[in-house]
């Protein structure tokens, strides 16, 4: 494939190591084969003639923070390979194969949805960022994204970009939403919940369901773990709002933003939407609040993409943790978020990119207490969707499609 260069010449930055604090998601998960992680001199620069090479979705990277970098500094080489976020021949089916086949071929520096890098942290791919990252940023990180880059309390990836999914109302209509299962049930109000798999992936409207009940991917020695009581009582909610004509029966066929088209169209009052389709609409009509729960603390929960090293060179990792730190600067991340439509990763930047003032302190607040969707083993991740799936067409009930669950990953709970 056809590499874009762009030369780059990086200020200097300091380099400091990031701890982990507490967040509302535990995020435990095993201890990773030990990766080199070379330690910088914080007055060193990169020589002239460095290059990194970075792997990324296109559609996630603007040609505006490329062209700036190019202009700005010219003395670092970044080769930019455009890559599938998910699935067959996505990036991190990219990385597994080419870490087992040809390791030489790897990039330096991806940027990936945090949820994906379980296996390659695993499995040694990936190396910590503790000393390339940014100087204060740890205070400066929305929880979500640090609970969503930290394994095992070694943080795996730079958090940049993010966005909640939150429930949407007519406040015409509803004048205060369900905040529990309980009140969804006792209602007449048809829901769309977001429930179409990305590309094998369990949905996110599934998935913080199951850890608000307190559900569990990994147990605390770091081995897949799945609550099968409280899986099943999670798959039997979305059996009974099914029973009871409670749920749009094209729910599994939908995304967030097609959800958000039938709210928009005043085919819903309420419904389970991301911040992308409410930050790309005209001012409306609609109020937000957290999704209700089955032990009703309404919740909203957050997918966070990262920029994740590879390269344990000692030259290449100071090239990329320059280029690091030029871009999670305030003004450039606040750029890079409003041109894509995601959630800047820092709370200094979150006026900057979001102009709608309710919905920004909406944000502000939820991002405090947002769920992460959890790194998870592919296998997981497929056989969780296969039971939403099973449940939602008849194939299993709720208790059957939990045990399949827990027997497939060899699990017993």
């Amino acid at each position: 494939m056809a590499a874009r260069k762009i030369t780059l010449l990086l200020a200097f930055a300091q380099i400091i190591v990031v701890a982990c604090r507490p967040t509302p998601q535990p995020n435990i998960t095993p201890t990773p084969p030990a990766s080199p992680t070379p330690q910088l001199s914080p007055t060193a620069t990169p020589s002239a003639g460095v290059s990194i090479t970075l792997w990324a979705p296109p559609e996630m990277v603007p040609a505006s923070v490329l062209e700036e970098f190019a202009q700005a500094f010219p003395q670092i080489t970044v080769d930019f390979f455009p890559k599938k976020a998910y699935g067959a021949g996505g990036i991190q089916d990219f990385l597994l194969t080419t870490s087992q086949v040809v390791p030489e071929n790897l990039p330096d520096l991806v940027l990936i949805d945090a949820s994906q890098i379980y296996p390659l942290v695993e499995q040694g791919v990936l190396t910590s960022v503790a000393d390339l990252t940014p100087p204060g940023i740890l205070d400066d990180l929305f929880p979500p994204v640090v609970s969503a880059t930290t394994i095992n309390g070694e943080v795996y990836g730079a958090g940049v970009l993010l966005f909640l999914e939150h429930l949407a109302y007519d406040p015409q209509k509803i004048n205060n939403p369900p905040a529990d299962w309980e009140e969804v049930l006792a209602g007449t109000r048809v829901w769309a919940w977001p429930l179409e798999p990305r590309e094998g992936e369990v949905a996110d409207a599934f998935i913080l369901q199951y850890l608000a009940l307190g559900g569990t991917v990994v147990d605390r020695q770091g081995e897949p773990a799945i609550s099968q009581a409280v899986l099943a009582r999670t798959l039997h909610f979305f059996a009974q709002i099914q029973s009871q004509g409670l749920l749009h029966p094209d729910s599994l066929a939908m995304d967030s933003a097609e959800v958000w088209r039938l709210l928009a169209g005043g085919d819903l009052d309420l419904a389970e939407i991301s911040s992308r389709e409410v930050l790309a609409a005209p001012e409306s009509q609609f109020a937000f609040a957290g999704l209700p729960t089955g032990l009703g603390n309404p919740a909203s929960i957050a997918r966070v993409w990262t920029l994740a090293v590879l390269t344990t060179d000692p030259a290449r990792r100071e090239a990329v943790s320059q280029f690091i730190n030029w871009v999670i600067s305030e003004e450039r991340l606040a750029s890079w978020a409003t041109a894509t439509g995601w959630l800047p990763s820092l709370r200094s930047t979150l006026e900057m990119a979001v102009a709608k003032e309710g919905y920004r302190e909406f944000l502000a607040a939820q991002l405090e207490t947002a769920y992460t969707r959890p790194a998870m083993t592919q296998e997981m991740a497929r056989a969780l969707q296969q039971a939403v799936e099973d449940v939602l067409t008849g194939i299993a009930t709720p208790q059957d499609a939990a045990s399949q669950v827990a027997e497939s990953l060899a699990i017993n709970q």
